[in-house]
């Protein structure tokens, strides 16, 4: 998504993860406040063992989420791998300033958070 307004970052990155929505989505609103390009991104955890409803259930999600912001002008990067390593490469792959994401409150998730605003 482009956007032409003197902004903070030239780019950031929005992180999805459960959330896979554009409306009433405060990281994708953040983020397109803040810089003049935002890139869509999902990880998938190559480690996922979920079953395959739930797997079927994400493979339509995202294609819905890639339709929805590709009419909008920009695709839906997916990278796998672990989240901090795949948005860190993103990020100088496309020389994104900020990563933004809505906040999960999973124990396991509020790490990975704080390691990656750390990064």
């Amino acid at each position: 998504m482009n956007h032409r307004n003197d902004r903070q970052h030239d780019c950031a990155l929005v992180w999805f993860r459960r959330d896979l929505r554009l409306t009433n989505h405060p990281a994708l609103a953040a983020a397109l406040a803040a810089a003049r390009t935002v890139v869509p991104v999902f990880v998938a955890d190559a480690a996922d063992t979920a079953g395959a409803a739930s797997r079927s259930w994400l493979h339509h999600s995202l294609e819905r989420l890639d339709a929805a912001l590709r009419a909008r002008g920009s695709p839906l990067v997916i990278r796998i791998g672990p989240s901090s390593d795949a948005l860190r490469r993103l990020a100088a792959e496309t020389g994104a300033g900020a990563v933004f994401w809505n906040r999960l409150h999973e124990p396991a998730a509020v790490a990975q958070q704080r390691a990656l605003a750390a990064a």
